[in-house]
């Protein structure tokens, strides 16, 4: 997966010199860390939701209209 983020040049460059005065760590890692959890966050959400899903499925009775498809020849 790629993705692209735009971030304001002056308030990285002021939040790196705050968090990482003495210049060790690129941009990126301070970006990444502070994205990386959002990302995760948003996989767990997804993976619940279609667990969530799977698990309702399994509780419909067979013949659900809700669950059940009709293909026609």
């Amino acid at each position: 997966m790629r993705t692209t983020v735009a971030v304001d040049e002056e308030a990285l460059t002021a939040i790196m010199a705050t968090e990482d005065p003495l210049d060790v760590c690129s941009k990126w890692s301070l970006v990444r860390g502070q994205l990386e959890p959002l990302v995760w966050q948003e996989i767990d959400r997804i993976l619940t939701e279609l667990a969530d899903a799977a698990a309702q499925s399994e509780d419909s009775p067979p013949g659900d209209a809700a669950t059940e498809t009709l293909v026609e020849d």
